[in-house]
């Protein structure tokens, strides 16, 4: 088991990659701590990852794009798990860029970088960041 929690955003969805993420870092070993919209689903996907390994598990409910429910999700995982190691920032809809190339000035742009530092920082300042990358668009 390691002394270690990733905290993995879009977490909820019965068929998503969020849950699927969850359930094989926890097989890793990993503390887990899900993050949703949807309540019940982030603590539906907990509760699996925590049958995985054994290790405490949290299922939170947090919009990623409100700084008030960012932080008071990163307190209570810091309160409740061991140190934040990682972040898998999987909440949201796919688009066909790169989170490192959204600019400040785009739609959200700025409101979702912001709350993705805050909970980079949240516990350690070694704290990876791990993403999906969009597929590429094919041309028509």
């Amino acid at each position: 088991m390691l002394d270690r929690t990733v905290i993995v955003t879009g977490a909820g969805s019965t068929r998503g990659i969020g849950r699927e993420t969850c359930l094989r870092l926890a097989a890793a070993g990993w503390t887990v701590a899900a993050l949703d919209l949807d309540a019940d689903a982030a603590r539906e996907t907990a509760q699996l990852a925590a049958g995985v390994n054994g290790a405490d598990a949290a299922g939170l409910a947090c919009d990623v794009t409100s700084a008030g429910q960012v932080d008071a999700a990163v307190s209570q995982i810091e309160r409740d798990l061991p140190p934040v190691a990682a972040l898998v920032n999987n909440a949201g809809i796919t688009a066909p860029t790169r989170f490192v190339d959204i600019g400040e000035d785009e739609a959200g742009g700025q409101a979702e970088r912001a709350e993705v530092e805050r909970l980079a920082r949240s516990s350690r300042p070694a704290t990876t960041v791990l993403e999906p990358v969009p597929a590429p668009v094919p041309a028509v």
